[in-house]
């Protein structure tokens, strides 16, 4: 079943995977590669610009700017790589506003 909706590309099936509470903005996103190849993908991803990859679990990163500049807020985001079968998996991309205070 999940290979049928992940070919089917003119399905907007986002609002189902999709949740939002007070300060945590999540989203699930498929891949066609396994857990390990997509961990690889967005750490790689990550030295093209100007973020940080840092692994928390075995599958999960947290991803933050390298440098806060004096902006009064910005993104926290990680990402949890889930293992749906041996070469697909589920990404859920967590995003929470963080605002910066005098102190830090």
């Amino acid at each position: 079943a999940i290979q049928i909706i992940a070919m089917s590309g003119d399905l907007d099936l986002s609002g189902l995977f999709e949740e939002q509470d007070d300060k945590i903005y999540k989203t699930r996103i498929g891949s066609k590669n396994t857990a390990q190849e997509t961990i690889k993908k967005i750490e790689a991803a990550a030295t093209d610009v100007t973020i940080s990859v840092e692994r928390i679990k075995h599958f999960k990163v947290k991803i933050q700017p390298k440098e806060i500049r004096s902006r009064s807020s910005y993104d926290l985001l990680s990402a949890e790589v889930i293992e749906v079968t041996p070469t697909n998996c589920v990404i859920e991309i967590s995003k929470r506003r963080r605002v910066k205070t005098k102190h830090g």
